[in-house]
Parts: structure tokens; sequence; C-alpha cells
């Protein structure tokens, strides 16, 4: 057998079969609120990740950074954080890498809470005061 032969076999038996498990999942949370996009694969021999957003591959910040091969996000911003984000594994002996289908994550707005002030004179003249609360 040509040695191009053997290296496309031993290619394809397996050294790069991997699969995510579990791939990252959409999720949808509260602006402000902390989130993990969970990531890993089936073999992790000679696996290195990256995350994406927008397709752009993400650099580590203290708010936005990876964990092993998760990605936690403290405070979610609207702005900053909303979008498809993917994994990458990257066999790194090899250099194959795999692309995970896209995580969107949706960011909704805070609700802040309504006040509402009432004030009405009573029966015997006196003035009653109430306020409620309500979140919009």
């Amino acid at each position: 057998m040509c040695a191009y032969c053997l290296a496309l076999a031993r290619y394809a038996s397996g050294q790069d079969s991997f699969y995510f498990d579990p791939a990252p999942a959409s999720q949808v949370v509260v602006e402000g609120e902390d989130v993990r996009l969970r990531c890993d694969v089936s073999s992790r021999q000679h696996i290195k990740f990256y995350w994406t957003l927008n397709d752009r591959t993400l650099t580590n910040t203290s708010r936005r950074y990876q964990d092993s091969s998760d990605l936690r996000i403290l405070s979610v911003n609207r702005t900053l954080d909303g979008g498809p984000f993917r994994c990458v594994a990257v066999n790194v002996s090899t250099g194959i890498a795999v692309r995970s289908a896209q995580a969107q994550l949706t960011v909704y707005c805070k609700l802040l809470p309504v006040l509402t002030l009432a004030i009405q004179r009573n029966a015997r003249n006196a003035i009653d005061v109430r306020i409620a609360s309500s979140s919009q």
C-alpha cells in the first residue's frame, strides 16, 4: 500500500472522529446575569478549544472568558453578548478543526419596578396614600 494511502487510512480510522458532547445550546438570559455556554467533545485527546461570536474569535477578558472548554460571561450585556456563539474544537496533532452548531444567546432587558402613587381624600377628609409596584 502506498504511503499516502496508509496516512489516509490512519486519518480515516478515527483519530479525528470526535463529536460535541455536550454541544453548546441556545439560552435566554436577563441582562446583568451570568451565563455559562457548555462545550465538550467525546474524546479530548489532543483537543484545544476556542469560541467565536458572529464568526469572530473571542479573546478572554475579565468579564467574558473560556473556563476549560466552556465559555463564561459575567454580567451579560445585550450590546456586547447577544448573537450566535460557536465552540471550535481543534485537534492540535492534525490541525483538523470542528465547529459546533450556533448557540444563540438571547438577552432580555432587565425589568425595572414601576411605582404608582395614588393620593385620595377619604370620607373624613384625611389623605390616603397608596403605593403600588409592578414590573414593566
